[in-house]
């Protein structure tokens, strides 16, 4: 099958005459189109939606600038930080939380060992009566009993415990 030329406006040069089924008039514009990188629209920018002209080689760009890459580039930033962000602040009410309740479990363990305080020293207390109700008592039925009692004993520790306490 023979290519024929028609009448036509040659793509690169822009002057009437015979071109070619691609649009050239001859060899000559076809490789100054190539050398100038045929501007042919491949899309639109995803920014601000202007045309974006395929390069001579390579994959079509998403941006028709480099402006306009580095204006998402900032969006995609922008968004990444608050993100992180966000996620600081939620990680800062957490831990308030957590302080709250620690605090809260510190009060009440406070509360606590003052409660078994009190207690301990009620049990003291018990303890020095009945110590001192066991005196009154063996010297009251055997005065020999405590008198006759070992050096560093029972006893002996109970009535050196009685003459602090008074």
């Amino acid at each position: 099958m023979a290519v024929h030329r028609i009448d036509g406006i040659c793509r690169h040069c822009g002057k009437h005459t015979q071109v070619w089924e691609d649009g050239y008039c001859s060899g000559k514009c076809r490789r100054g189109a190539w050398r100038a990188g045929d501007r042919t629209v491949a899309g639109v920018c995803e920014v601000c939606g202007r045309p974006v002209c395929k390069p001579r080689r390579g994959p079509v760009p998403r941006y028709c600038s480099r402006r306009c890459q580095q204006r998402r580039y900032r969006e995609k930033r922008n968004v990444r930080e608050a993100g992180r962000q966000r996620a600081g602040m939620e990680h800062l009410q957490r831990l308030k939380k957590e302080t709250e309740d620690l605090r809260t479990r510190i009060r009440a363990c406070k509360e606590h060992e003052r409660i078994l305080g009190e207690q301990a020293d009620r049990l003291k207390q018990t303890f020095r009566d009945n110590a001192d109700l066991l005196l009154r008592l063996a010297a009251t039925s055997d005065r020999d009993l405590i008198d006759d009692a070992p050096q560093g004993g029972y006893i002996d520790e109970l009535r050196k415990e009685e003459t602090t306490w008074q």
